[in-house]
């Protein structure tokens, strides 16, 4: 067990007017080994909410995603009408027609003061929310939200996808135009990030996405945004919900179940989607924990790895027992309670000479003596999450909760609840993305989205059938109605 390595990490000089004991004191480190969740404990830097646009996810993503370096789109005029002029006036068109050229283009792509891509291949142009601040054009704490949304997703690719090839057939306007593009910014792509993904969500994303990238242009446009917005709030939720000691048995091969309802549905107290859905899994008193959480398991993986393995690490709590494992206890014990001594006694003081939080008492701690790595992960998780600073205990669950508000929750007037839900668009992609438009019977239909861990109670499929009947997609092989088969196709 590296304790040197945490102390280095985790371990900060003080002055010696600060008073801390032996002129040390903890550093809040977060993520330092292992980053497991696209967000930042500081509100100032990086946020994203309903106020920013899933598009710039969508761009910063393709950006990552592509062969050369990148360069958005800000200004329509600088970034798309001057290279493309430029270009074609290497290429000998006159003045009059490059004049012509570029009236066509700007109404096709240039739309109030916005850049609009007219296929999938200019997706990677769409810029992140920017600010102008000293007289610069800089990116705002959206746009920074936007770029962490993307890099977590682009954790999830494979390389083996090509998206550059995904795109309809070439015509010779939007040729040049690229050619324009590509001529400007050819630099190879240096692109990398190393966020930890569940294995089953990086599976299902890697399948998704090639599915989803044989599609024609316009349905790439249309559903872009919210196949990686979805995939982006899957994979923290079912992140979120490991990141706990008392699930150390559990598989990490599979999704943990949460219900959900239609948008325009009610959701009395006894519903599913209340009693087994996100008031109930990932509840306040949950989240308020998962700055503690997350710090817990990102120093397991910095004790457990070398010091030149700065890139590398070892995983959630199923991993780390596992690597835990490959030394007896008894030989590790010593170094176990010393990791405890050593951040109980650091991250106290540091807590309670915080003007901002509230004083603990050292007596409501849990003691440093443990007889079994069991009992060393769960001590040390409890201590991470009761040595919070207060003014951390918020920050975290407003960021989930501010991303899967954006469109998949909703808080119900009255009773305090926040259920999962799904609108129209979104009910109609994953239903073509989990069957793959493939003609299904209903029964399938449902099974198919138990493996995103996506589940409805008797009511919803009444309400999720009868909206089918609506858009004529679900048919009926006898007048019965025992086998009942959907299909939908982008």
């Amino acid at each position: 067990m590296n304790i040197e390595k945490f102390k280095k990490i985790f371990i900060a000089p003080a002055k010696a007017s600060e008073g801390f004991v032996d002129n040390e004191k903890f550093y809040d480190s977060l993520q330092t080994q292992i980053s497991l969740l696209p967000f930042t404990s500081n509100t100032s830097i990086s946020n994203f909410d309903n106020k920013c646009s899933l598009r710039g996810i969508t761009g910063e993503f393709f950006r990552k995603c592509s062969e050369y370096d990148v360069n958005a789109v800000h200004n329509y005029e600088v970034d798309v009408e001057d290279p493309v002029s430029q270009y074609l006036s290497q290429n000998s068109m006159t003045p009059e027609k490059i004049k012509k050229f570029n009236d066509i283009m700007r109404d096709l792509m240039y739309d109030q003061n916005h850049f609009v891509p007219i296929d999938s291949t200019f997706l990677k142009y769409i810029p992140v929310d920017s600010i102008v601040k000293n007289n610069k054009l800089t990116t705002s704490k959206y746009g920074d939200g936007q770029k962490k949304l993307a890099d977590y997703i682009f954790s999830m690719y494979n390389s083996v996808i090509k998206l550059e090839d995904s795109s309809s057939r070439n015509n010779l306007f939007s040729k040049s135009i690229k050619d324009a593009l590509n001529y400007k910014f050819a630099n190879v792509s240096s692109n990398k990030s190393d966020y930890y993904i569940l294995p089953f969500v990086k599976k299902q994303f890697s399948r998704d996405i090639q599915w989803f990238l044989t599609k024609q242009d316009y349905v790439i446009l249309k559903y872009i945004d919210l196949l990686l917005y979805f995939y982006a709030c899957y994979s923290v939720v079912q992140t979120t919900l490991k990141l706990d000691v008392k699930k150390i048995s559990d598989s990490l091969d599979k999704p943990e179940d949460l219900y959900y309802i239609l948008n325009n549905e009610s959701a009395s107290k006894k519903r599913d989607v209340v009693l087994h859905g996100w008031t109930t899994k990932m509840s306040n008193q949950y989240l308020q924990k998962l700055f503690g959480r997350i710090q817990a398991i990102d120093i397991l993986n910095v004790v457990l790895t070398d010091d030149d393995c700065e890139n590398s690490f070892i995983g959630l709590y199923p991993d780390i027992l596992k690597k835990l494992n490959e030394k007896p206890f008894a030989q590790e014990k010593d170094d176990c309670e010393k990791l405890l001594a050593i951040y109980k006694n650091k991250k106290l003081e540091l807590i309670n000479h915080r003007q901002t939080s509230k004083k603990i008492m050292a007596s409501s701690l849990p003691d440093i003596e443990v007889n079994s790595y069991d009992e060393f992960l769960i001590k040390l998780e409890t201590l991470c999450k009761q040595l919070i600073s207060s003014e951390y205990e918020g920050r975290f669950p407003n960021r989930v909760n501010n991303l899967m508000k954006v469109r998949l929750l909703q808080t119900r007037q009255g009773r305090g609840s926040s259920v999962l839900v799904l609108d129209e668009d979104m009910l109609t992609f994953l239903i073509a993305m989990v069957t793959k438009e493939e003609r299904c019977k209903l029964k399938d239909m449902y099974d198919k989205f138990k493996e995103y861990g996506i589940r409805f109670d008797l009511h919803t499929r009444q309400a999720i059938e009868e909206q089918l009947l609506k858009l004529n997609i679900l048919e009926r092989k006898s007048d019965s109605g025992e086998a009942q088969y959907v299909k939908i196709v982008l």
